[in-house]
């Protein structure tokens, strides 16, 4: 569902002076109209394989280390909930990092990929499609990247990548404050909800909260 919107946040992150490999966008609304009528539907949809793969395994890996480590630092050590939080967040972000990080440089790589028609207006400075050596496919890079560049290839960026574990953590601190602080608020209206499972709305407002103080925080790296 949000594939695109992460493809235009990337492409956007490498905008450079010149515009070689990509069309120079100057907002969303215009990498949206851009892409569109150079790529069509299927440019925004670069990398989609390896993002669900990726996000899929990452996630669940995600949150059961999470919740596994903070069951276990809470039963075995006399930390405060805060460094619990933190603690296991890194923990399980440093992971993920770790064993998945070679599908995400793929994705990325495939996200910059521009598969603009032959004859799409690209602009003066734009490397022509035909001049292109594309990827044709999640598989087909990482075997070109082994074969081309060598193994330390798909682990480019992972040094960034341990330090964004920070963002995880950030988020997790914030979300889990959060639903304690919507507990307490809960209780305060009615005795009858002190114990009840927070309402998807609260939920809602806590992981999204929590997701944006993160992103703000964190965004640079």
């Amino acid at each position: 569902l949000l594939h695109p919107l992460d493809l235009i946040k990337t492409r956007l992150h490498v905008q450079e002076s010149g515009a070689r490999r990509l069309p120079q966008y100057t907002s969303l609304p215009h990498a949206v109209r851009s892409i569109a009528r150079s790529e069509g539907l299927r440019g925004f949809y670069g990398g989609i394989g390896p993002n669900l793969f990726g996000s899929t395994a990452a996630w669940a890996m995600y949150m059961h280390l999470y919740e596994r480590t903070k069951a276990a630092l809470a039963a075995r050590t006399q930390l405060g909930d805060s460094a619990i939080y933190l603690a296991s967040a890194s923990t399980a972000g440093a992971a993920v990092s770790l064993v998945l990080h070679p599908v995400f440089t793929i994705k990325t790589r495939l996200q910059l990929q521009l598969v603009a028609r032959p004859d799409a207006k690209l602009g003066p400075d734009v490397i022509p499609v035909a001049a292109r050596d594309n990827y044709t496919g999640g598989l087909n890079a990482a075997l070109r990247m082994l074969r081309e560049e060598g193994l330390l290839s798909v682990y480019r960026g992972i040094g960034p990548s341990l330090v964004l574990v920070s963002h995880g953590a950030v988020q997790f601190l914030a979300y889990e404050k959060c639903k304690t602080f919507l507990h307490g608020w809960n209780a305060s209206r009615s005795a009858a909800r002190a114990d009840a499972t927070l309402p998807s709305a609260q939920l809602a407002v806590a992981a999204t909260g929590s997701k944006v103080l993160a992103t703000m925080v964190t965004y640079p790296y």
